[in-house]
């Protein structure tokens, strides 16, 4: 097979690519055992990457994976399995998210279940071979194209393989399933299937089960049920369980599933039920002026890590839907005589603008910035909450008390003419603003955008006050966070780069630390 220029960079810059020629100069047997028909799209992120280790080399694994900027995450109790842990890692170069599910043990078998191992580990470890571009181990086609049918068979007695019974005529088997099946046999010759046949499953069973194993008869039903029944008579000293418990482990699995969603609905938490990084997971916030991409970011970042992660994205800007509902009905009411009087505020190097008339009646300005104030809090404690259970916060802005009156601060104390109500809630508004900074995010993202960038993403903004906020941008610490300035002028795709850099850093981080407590 001829690779090409592109192949090349791919083998030679790809994480998963890295992991393979680690994991060989360390002596380690790793293999990607299963749909390497598919191991491209794996390579790319776009689907998950099964690959075994003989159990003693696991824990020196560990340490290659953790050394490549891997993290172990906690799959939720409907998703373990005995013999498989679950890590994430993101490519330093490219973006590219893997999910690596790796396994000591070959199993198959039912979903949250997997009742059926398999005794083929050496067997397959004795003969795997470098694949021509990723040069991650690969297993001989024979042998997959065995092992496919095996997981085919398996699963085709459980209640997976009723329903596609029912939906296909008489098939128990999924089109994909079919379509690689042709591909493998297409790969290897009638020598190597029957080589195979005869060592996992000896010579006297392999004469029965000779016959059935063509691509074209090898899914009619006939054909298929001998085969399964050869498959379930061989296997069966390495089955775990019995059909009743397996049936009560199902069972119990999604019960326990809904019972976390409702759960999660009572503490207003998440009920995605993707994998998590354990106990406590970082608070981000991507902060910036107009026309900085906050927005954009944020969406990406919520898209890529929620490919396998538990995460959710907190706004703390003031754009809700009911907030913008409820200024178009004030804003019906006929204000108050006295407007907001002109102020050029200056507080050290910080320069904020008000407007001559804000834009609610000024007595209702009390009641909006305590609710708003109140609304923060609540976001705030809620995303502590998703923290605490492990699921990725990205904060859409971010509360702050350094400077006042504008950049998600609270109001402005020089304000004349509020009256006493006012003033009370805007007392009110200053001691909530002080709960919410009394925890710090643990990291922010500044998107730096020079003015004339902003402008011309935001034409419709006023000049003045974008370049304060750009000001700004660079000025608040945030209570002393950990922050990372970011380049917003560069083109999105090098922006998104760095902040995904970022990002896995301070989550690789966190799950570390956590890591390292008793």
């Amino acid at each position: 097979m001829t690779v090409s220029k592109l192949d090349q960079t791919l083998r030679d810059e790809n994480l998963a690519t890295r992991l393979a020629n680690e994991a060989k100069n360390a002596g380690l047997v790793l293999c990607h055992w299963k749909s390497n028909q598919r191991l491209d799209l794996s390579v790319q992120g776009k689907t998950d990457l099964d690959m075994s280790i003989p159990p003693e080399q696991e824990s020196r694994l560990r340490v290659l994976l953790k050394d490549l900027g891997f993290i172990e995450f906690r799959s939720r109790p409907w998703q373990q399995y005995a013999g498989v842990t679950d890590w994430l890692g993101a490519d330093p170069v490219t973006g590219i998210m893997l999910h690596l599910h790796l396994h000591t043990r070959l199993l198959t078998g039912a979903k949250a279940i997997k009742e059926q191992g398999l005794p083929w580990l050496e067997l397959m470890n004795a003969e795997v071979t470098p694949d021509p571009v990723t040069g991650i181990n690969i297993p001989p086609k024979a042998f997959e194209a065995h092992l496919l049918l095996t997981r085919e068979a398996i699963k085709s007695q459980n209640l997976r393989g009723q329903i596609l019974t029912l939906k296909q005529g008489g098939i128990p088997v999924t089109r994909e399933s079919r379509v690689e099946m042709t591909w493998l046999l297409k790969q290897c010759s009638d020598e190597e299937i029957e080589r195979w046949g005869i060592m996992l499953w000896g010579s006297e069973r392999w004469k029965r089960m000779k016959p059935d194993f063509k691509d074209e008869i090898l899914w009619s039903n006939s054909q298929f049920r001998r085969l399964r029944t050869e498959i379930s008579t061989s296997l069966a000293p390495h089955r775990s369980g019995t059909a009743l418990g397996h049936s009560a482990r199902f069972i119990t699995m999604r019960f326990t599933s809904y019972l976390h969603k409702f759960q999660a609905w009572l503490d207003s938490t998440t009920s995605s039920g993707k994998h998590v990084i354990g106990h406590r997971a970082p608070i981000i916030a991507i902060v910036g002026s107009d026309g900085a991409g906050k927005s954009t970011v944020t969406a990406n970042l919520l898209k890529w890590l929620s490919w396998k992660a538990d995460v959710t994205m907190v706004y703390f800007g003031t754009n809700h839907r009911w907030f913008r509902q409820l200024r178009k009905a004030v804003l019906h009411i006929k204000p108050s005589g006295k407007g907001v009087q002109s102020v050029s505020h200056q507080d050290r190097q910080f320069t904020t603008i008000t407007h001559s008339r804000s834009l609610f009646p000024l007595w209702l300005q009390g009641i909006k910035w305590a609710v708003m104030a109140r609304m923060r809090l609540h976001l705030q404690r809620k995303a502590q909450r998703l923290s605490r259970n492990g699921t990725i916060i990205l904060a859409d802005r971010y509360p702050q008390t350094e400077v006042k009156g504008t950049y998600d601060g609270p109001s402005r104390l020089d304000i004349v003419g509020l009256g006493v109500l006012g003033r009370l809630l805007q007392r009110y508004e200053h001691r909530v603003y002080k709960k919410l900074t009394s925890t710090q995010p643990d990291l922010v993202i500044k998107l730096i955008a020079p003015l004339e960038v902003a402008l011309e993403r935001k034409p419709d903004h006023d000049p003045d006050a974008i370049a304060a906020k750009v000001e700004l941008t660079r000025s608040i610490m945030f209570g002393g966070a950990p922050i990372v300035e970011i380049d917003a002028a560069k083109p999105l795709d090098e922006v998104l780069t760095e902040v995904r850099r970022h990002v896995w850093s301070v989550i690789r981080v966190t799950a570390e630390e956590k890591r390292a407590l008793p």
